[in-house]
């Protein structure tokens, strides 16, 4: 990895412009075979995934109460707030 970075940092401070134009530079690429390493990232996080929707499979009774209980409180405060606001913008066109 760090000869791949040396020889973009070597590239790009070779093809610098000297003026004030801006100019594309094509860097070439090497082909990395990085197929292993995806494969492991990728079943990390599906056993993350799995491990994390198993957590929310176990809630007890008295968690999904407590959830019910702060949707509902959200529900009534955004429905307050609309509600405000159109108060107060039906205020506004009476004057």
């Amino acid at each position: 990895m760090s000869a791949r970075k040396a020889r973009t940092e070597a590239a790009a401070a070779g093809a610098a412009p000297v003026d004030s134009e801006e100019k594309d530079v094509k860097i070439p690429v090497e082909a990395v075979d990085d197929t292993e390493a995806n494969e492991a990232e990728a079943a990390e996080a599906a056993e993350n995934q799995v491990e994390d929707s198993n957590k929310e499979a176990t809630m007890t009774e008295d968690e999904m109460v407590e959830a019910a209980i702060r949707a509902g409180e959200e529900a009534a405060d955004n429905d307050f707030k609309l509600k405000f606001e159109q108060a107060q913008g039906a205020c506004r066109r009476a004057q």
